[in-house]
């Protein structure tokens, strides 16, 4: 769980000194496993805090030269090359992230062997599923750089290497690097193009889900060697028509319960400014005198405090589930008649899917844009959307031409056969660098926008310490000043200084 540095006047100063120290402690350190502790609590402090630090080659650079010096070429030899191996730092049951491994998995046939690398969890059930595919499954056992030297052996004569890494890890990265140096193809699925991570400036190939992605890099001149769109695969178990669609907006406004669904993770709700999820779902109650509509929220709680008010008055008409694994989510995907798309943080998947299985899907307009070809159904405002989900409920034949429109469009470039498609001409070197066919129509884009959302609480979220629990304890002592805690404020420091009075 993170730790909050709270009310914080100078919020931005503390933070770059923070970062300024880290670094420092970093270049100073001799010893491979402090550096890296340091760079991975580095890379997770700037993915909790959207500062504008996207990536860091200074770090990266740095720690390859001294891994360089303690790996010999010569101790490793290719193996087969008609293999293609994924790196994945860790793999869930909820969430995009897996289920575009999962696509992508499936749409490489060609090759003869497939091989994926976690380096540090899978679910057993995640696991099982990925089995089915064929493809061999190698779980990391060692750490530091005998991870490295591990993950570099394993990976060894493949054609491909792609990366599914978690943004924080430096681990995959330099092993990815010294594998690209033995000439082998990395590919980087930036699944995460709207925040920090290492390995985007070193891969040959950099393949982007979104036009966010595309600007991001541009207004932060994060480059790679080459910048691709491949987009994120919308998983459907089986193709649905868009009659399906049709008949299901249909049939809505004759039914006596209306179940409105959104998924997302609960930070995508948390109010930002005037837009507030909360508040949509009590305008569209308090409007609704027939008392037919029920939310369902999946990837929140309800017990954060942004929920209280609708909790309070509301209680009967929504129910939170947190997480579900993706069978129960698509359980209640088929269940739901409307689906809503989070807010102030859309979804990347979560609504492109619902749409594609026949769900009439409606959105609030922020400037975090270019990621699917659902987004003309998102409205500028609460109200507007209010509105038009009460629209929707009576079966209102124009919204009904937009969202049909919505489907096929989507259905077009955002697919799974589409992704398929793109895939194909990225193993037969066809595909061309361009920005997603969809995105330039429906909005500005604001790439400064998580910027805005941090910088509007004062809080600054500092990753949990045990991450940098095998530092030695004077480095733990020098992190821990430098991230400003005390004695009297904070049972970390003491636990620190009675790991530095024990000695190393």
């Amino acid at each position: 769980m993170a730790i909050l540095l709270t009310n914080l006047e100078n919020k931005r100063e503390k933070f770059f000194n923070i970062i300024k120290s880290i670094k420092d402690l970093i270049f100073q350190s001799k010893d491979i496993k402090n550096i890296i502790s340091l760079a991975e609590f580095f890379g997770i402090l700037n993915v909790q805090n959207f500062a504008g630090i996207y990536f860091d080659d200074e770090i990266e650079n740095y720690i390859f030269e001294i891994i360089k010096k303690k790996i010999n070429n010569r101790n490793f030899y290719n193996k087969n090359s008609n293999t293609i191996t994924f790196l994945a730092t860790e793999l869930y049951e909820y969430g995009g992230h897996t289920l575009a491994l999962l696509s992508w998995i499936k749409f490489s046939k060609n090759f003869k062997n497939k091989k994926l690398i976690i380096t540090k969890a899978i679910p057993a059930n995640v696991e099982n599923i990925l089995k089915i595919s064929g493809v061999y499954i190698y779980k990391c056992k060692y750490h530091y750089l005998e991870k490295i030297k591990e993950i570099i052996n394993e990976a060894l004569g493949s054609k491909y290497i792609v990366l599914f890494t978690h943004p924080h890890d430096i681990i995959s990265i330099m092993a990815a690097k010294f594998l690209s140096e033995l000439g082998h193809m990395i590919l980087f699925y930036n699944h995460a193009d709207h925040t920090f991570s290492y390995g985007i400036t070193s891969s040959d190939i950099v393949c982007e889900i979104s036009e966010f992605g595309f600007e991001l890099n541009k207004n932060k001149n994060r480059k790679g060697k080459k910048h691709i769109y491949l987009g994120i695969p919308v998983p459907t178990e089986k193709e649905i028509d868009v009659d399906v669609l049709i008949k299901k907006y249909n049939s809505i406004k004759d039914k006596k319960e209306k179940i409105i669904l959104s998924c997302g993770s609960f930070w995508k709700y948390e109010p930002y400014n005037d837009i507030s999820f909360d508040s949509f779902i009590d305008k569209l109650l308090s409007n609704r005198k027939e008392r037919d509509i029920r939310f369902v929220i999946v990837g929140s709680t309800g017990k954060e405090g942004f929920w209280r008010n609708v909790k309070a008055k509301w209680k009967k008409y929504v129910t939170f589930f947190g997480f579900l694994p993706y069978n129960n989510h698509r359980k209640l995907l088929d269940k739901a008649d409307i689906y809503i798309d989070s807010f102030p943080v859309p979804g990347g998947t979560a609504f492109p899917e619902a749409l594609l299985r026949g769900i009439p899907c409606l959105g609030l307009k922020t400037y975090l844009r270019g990621y699917h070809c659902a987004e003309n159904l998102h409205f500028k405002d609460i109200n507007t959307l209010v509105d038009k989900v009460c629209l929707l409920l009576k079966g209102e034949q124009n919204l009904l031409d937009l969202i049909v429109e919505a489907f096929l469009k989507t259905k077009e470039i955002n697919s799974e056969l589409a992704f398929k498609d793109r895939l194909e001409k990225l193993y037969s070197n066809q595909i061309k660098t361009y920005i997603h066919p969809c995105s330039k129509s429906n909005g500005r884009i604001d790439t400064s926008w998580f910027e805005k959302f941090w910088e509007a609480n004062k809080n600054i979220f500092i990753p949990p310490l045990n991450i940098i629990d095998d530092l030695t304890p004077t480095l733990k002592f020098k992190l821990i000043k430098t991230l400003g805690f005390s004695f009297e404020d904070n049972r970390y420091f003491y636990r620190f200084i009675n790991l530095l009075l024990k000695g190393p």
